[in-house]
């Protein structure tokens, strides 16, 4: 065998390593990077590090959008010299005293790197008192290194400024957006804070102008209202699981108040906002039928569990998480919300005239705006006074038919709305739901001459693959040569009606699903089964036909959408239609 001498590369007889100790300036600059992504991320980290400290109110004040200037102001408990001393220094922390402690975190922060990284890519001062002292300090730190620590006065409480955020890494400025975007993430951060926190003052202003007040409430509910106006109040459902020392509650809108993004979903996991794919997919999974394609609800979600039971070390910004038992949270996660749409989903009516509140207007002058919020806190006061009740379809007084295709109502001081077709699928998918979920098929309706059906290369290869789950769904099918199948009985829903439509959607539902789990498209064929099986378009229904049809909405559950999410009614209340004639 041959040898191979391995020669080392020298300069002057000398080995060059290839490897390289990082100095401490770049080692912080690279951790800092990890945490402190934009403005909204030192609001984040300066935010929970007042919560930790039982602040009441916590003021952010904010110029050219965070990046010039930013101040975080609270009325927590301080820090003593001592304490400040320390405080910038990394993984310095007051959060964590054992290695146990790291398993079972509960507290908003714990890691110790948030101060330390601002302070390596900012200039910072520090204005706190400790309680009981009689006198506070100020700490002043650049780029890392302390500049000045010394006595100064100050109430109780903590105030941290930070200017020049990354002046010292250029490159990383450069990827920061206009003032106006990155004062919109700092306050989608507030809200988040906000919602698991409502006994908190949350206070911004920009350019020295409050633009957010929320101040302290008993509940969520009104913090809410506060936020995103009556109409997403007024749609709002309650939901509830409890398993154990596992609990999942929460509040969700959907029905007449929707979003074209998920940015009114809010997840929180003992008190901690996160963002977590499992949760995520639970709750799209539990509104998918009764909210159409590309809308989402206004969903806050709150889990509380042992600490020990999740872990929130998986990721510097703490947005992440990991469950002991991802099952279980998944299950309850879906099943807390879907038994709150069956308890809920009803058209509520107001006893009270509906409230107009006047919307934020940016050209109305500070007291303007201090009036309207005023009047709207007021007007929230009342609305929680205010009794409401669900009535049912069937005491509804029939008026008549819109265009054959809507049924129009009334009831005391309310007129009603139905869309007939939307109406008939729901009703017919929850039989088929409950039917395939009772028996673990539909009862199938055998053909007198079975029906040939081509199909593409794609669909007989996904035929195959899902043949005997199809068939559960009420048809019977039989490959008939290379193309073609042959049909041979449909669900009974289907009888009479042109299935091969049907099929086609049924087999793109089933090849749509992930992972060969058909389970997940369960619903999806039903729904096709459901939209197949109802008459489409117009119909003149007789006055029996109507009111056996309100009958069958009160039995179905979710009774305000079709399976698509689309509306299946609306209700006027008699102040809204007098107010649009001037007649108030």
């Amino acid at each position: 065998m041959q040898r191979v001498s391995v020669k080392c590369l020298s300069v002057r007889g000398l080995c060059m390593s290839k490897i390289k100790v990082l100095p401490d300036s770049i080692i912080s600059k690279i951790a800092a990077g990890e945490v402190i992504e934009r403005p909204a991320s030192i609001v984040k980290e300066l935010v929970e590090n007042s919560i930790d400290a039982g602040a009441r109110r916590i003021e952010i004040q904010i110029l050219s959008g965070g990046l010039e200037y930013l101040r975080i102001v609270d009325d927590g408990e301080g820090m003593s010299r001592e304490d400040l001393s320390l405080a910038f220094q990394r993984h310095a922390t007051s959060k964590l005293k054992s290695e146990d402690e790291l398993f079972a975190i509960e507290t908003m922060g714990f890691r110790g790197e948030a101060l330390a990284s601002i302070a390596s890519v900012s200039e910072v001062i520090v204005l706190t008192k400790e309680k009981g002292e009689l006198a506070g300090n100020k700490l002043r730190i650049e780029g890392g290194n302390i500049k000045e620590l010394e006595e100064a006065g100050f109430p109780e409480g903590t105030s941290i400024e930070v200017l020049k955020l990354f002046y010292n890494v250029p490159v990383r400025k450069k990827f920061m957006k206009s003032s106006n975007t990155e004062l919109g993430h700092i306050l989608d951060t507030v809200h988040r804070y906000a919602f698991s926190h409502p006994y908190i003052n949350f206070k911004v202003l920009k350019e020295r102008k409050t633009i957010l007040n929320l101040p302290e409430e008993e509940d969520v509910l009104k913090r809410v209202f506060h936020t995103f106006g009556k109409a997403a109040f007024d749609d709002l459902i309650g939901f509830e699981n409890i398993s154990g020392d596992v609990s999942v509650r929460g509040y969700g809108a959907f029905m007449n108040y929707s979003l074209p993004n998920r940015k009114g979903i809010f997840v929180y996991v003992n008190s901690r906002w996160v963002r977590d794919r499992l949760i995520n997919h639970a709750l799209h999974e539990a509104f998918r039928t009764v909210l159409p394609k590309e809308r989402f609800p206004l969903c806050l979600l709150f889990l509380s569990m042992p600490a020990d039971t999740v872990d929130v070390n998986v990721h510097p910004s703490k947005t992440e998480v990991r469950f002991k038992d991802s099952r279980l949270i998944y299950n309850m996660v879906k099943t807390s919300i879907e038994e709150g749409i069956k308890l809920h989903n009803k058209f509520p009516v107001k006893e009270t005239e509906p409230y107009m509140v006047s919307d934020y207007r940016e050209e109305e002058s500070v007291d303007e705006q201090h009036d309207d919020y005023l009047l709207s806190h007021q007007i929230n006061e009342e609305l929680f006074d205010a009794k409401s009740k669900n009535i049912s379809f069937s005491s509804l007084h029939v008026v008549g038919q819109l265009w054959s295709e809507f049924i129009v109502c009334e009831s005391g001081q309310v007129f009603v709305i139905i869309d007939q077709h939307a109406a008939h699928e729901r009703i017919a998918f929850e039989r088929l739901k409950d039917e395939y979920e009772k028996k673990g098929f539909l009862q199938p309706e055998m053909l007198l001459i079975p029906q040939l059906i081509k199909l593409s290369a794609k669909e007989m290869i996904c035929l195959e693959e899902k043949l005997d789950t199809l068939n559960s769904f009420g048809f019977d099918i039989e490959p008939f040569g290379d193309s073609e199948i042959a049909l041979k009985a449909v669900p009974n829903i289907l009888k009479g009606r042109d299935v091969t439509k049907c099929i086609r959607d049924a087999l793109f539902e089933s090849d749509a699903s992930q992972g060969g789990l058909f389970v997940n498209s369960v619903e999806d064929v039903l729904m096709r089964i459901a939209c197949h099986s109802v008459i489409r378009g117009r119909r003149k229904l007789g006055m029996e036909e109507i009111k056996a049809l309100l009958g069958q909405l009160d039995a179905v559950d979710a009774s305000s959408t079709c399976p698509h999410g689309r509306p299946i009614v609306k209700s006027f209340h008699r102040f809204e239609v007098e107010r649009f004639f001037n007649r108030r």
